[in-house]
């Protein structure tokens, strides 16, 4: 076996933590993307890793990039085909863009839901919030938790709808990962590509026409969403998203001087340098290792399907398996972790399971071995009582026929 075998074959037998592969970190990137908005990012849809930034984490106005977390909220607590009635008392004040609702007009989910990210309605915006919380406060309770769970660290909303508010601010980092958890959703990756859509309305049936403002869909096949913002106090904003050779990029843009070079310039930098690398396959087994009191070798593997991240060539794995592993251990129980590293520090943890179950050793070495014992005993047992019983026979024979014969 060569000395190269061997210390590989002794690293993945390591029940510690455990560097199976490393290479040097790749360069920085030379070049760098021409971008004028205020805060700016790029991010792996697939991964979330940030692939560029630029003041990303800067609290900011999203104008009516608000809407992502509203419609996400929205397709998670109501069904596509509910109808929604709008209340008598419903606010007629509500400015800029509209889809002039009627007190109690009828209307379903899903088109409630295109005038929403299509047109950017307010008002739609609002009427989603008073359908999902009861009131404006209480949604807006709703999408900052929301934006909790999600990662997000620099969010404040106010309102559903994005109009400008002092109290209202997020930033493009947070929007990024707002985006990327709405992309998990077939219907809203579906509303958010689409151009024109006609909605059914039983009282204001001349407006039904739905135009997306999002002006970049027609000049970029690989595009397939998302929103665009505009107010005097944000300026202009964009969350985008382009999916190619499947690796989705999702982009965002505040305060942009030129929104649609900055998301272009973003794109077509990500798309030069990243994509996507396969890290990890199905069922990787990673080695074994002795556990206590186990008949046999712990086998360990990934839990999780394939792992893809944007990544150069160069990357780290690591094991960190579960201190003091003992048996019973059944197939499938998870057993420790793999870490996973790029060249750029980007880390990705995936869960390390039993590959198979291990058995624990019985008392008194196994219960087969007791078994066998037993068995043996109690033939050995049985064989000396019956010669007992035959011997003492025997000796009674002659005993009987002296008495038969005297007799």
């Amino acid at each position: 076996m060569s000395c190269r075998r061997a210390l590989i074959l002794l690293l993945l037998s390591t029940p510690s933590a455990v560097l199976l592969a490393s290479d040097a970190p790749t360069a920085k990137i030379a070049d760098q993307p021409n971008v004028s908005a205020k805060s700016a990012i790029a991010i792996d849809d697939r991964s979330g890793k940030i692939l560029w930034q630029k003041d990303a984490d800067t609290a900011r106005f999203p104008a009516s990039t608000t809407k992502i977390m509203t419609a996400l909220l929205f397709i998670e607590s109501i069904g596509a085909n509910q109808v929604i009635q709008v209340p008598k008392d419903f606010p007629k004040d509500i400015p800029e863009s509209s889809m002039h609702l009627q007190p109690g007009e009828k209307i379903k989910m899903v088109d409630l839901l295109y005038a929403l990210m299509l047109r950017s309605a307010n008002d739609a915006a609002v009427l989603v919030g008073l359908e999902v919380a009861g009131s404006t406060p209480k949604f807006a309770t709703m999408m900052n938790n929301r934006a909790k769970q999600i990662g997000c660290t620099n969010t404040n909303f106010h309102n559903p709808n994005g109009l400008t508010d002092p109290l209202h601010t997020t930033s493009a980092h947070d929007l990024a990962l707002i985006a990327r958890e709405a992309m998990k959703y077939p219907l809203f990756r579906e509303v958010v590509r689409t151009q024109r859509y006609k909605v059914a309305r039983d009282i204001n049936t001349k407006d039904t026409l739905m135009v997306n403002r999002n002006k970049w869909l027609k000049k970029d096949q690989t595009a397939d969403g998302i929103k665009t913002g505009y107010t005097v106090a944000a300026g202009h904003c964009y969350v985008g998203s382009a999916t190619r050779n499947d690796f989705r990029v999702i982009t965002v843009v505040l305060d942009s001087a030129h929104w649609q070079q900055d998301h272009e310039e973003l794109l077509n930098w990500s798309f030069a340098h990243y994509g996507n690398q396969t890290l990890l396959e199905d069922k990787t087994k990673f080695g074994e290792t002795k556990v206590a009191n186990g008949e046999t070798p712990l086998t360990y593997e990934n839990a999780h399907g394939i792992t893809q991240v944007a990544t150069g060539p160069a990357f780290t794995k690591e094991i960190h398996l579960e201190p003091n592993l003992k048996a019973p251990i059944p197939e499938g129980a998870q057993v420790g972790e793999v870490v996973l590293t790029d060249a750029d520090g980007f880390k990705v943890t995936r869960p390390l399971v039993a590959a198979a179950t291990v058995k624990a050793i019985p008392p008194f070495g196994g219960s087969a071995v007791i078994l066998k014992a037993s068995g043996l005993g109690l033939v050995s047992f049985a064989g000396v009582s019956v010669w007992r019983r035959r011997t003492k026979r025997y000796r009674l024979r002659p005993l009987r026929s002296i008495i038969r014969w005297r007799a």
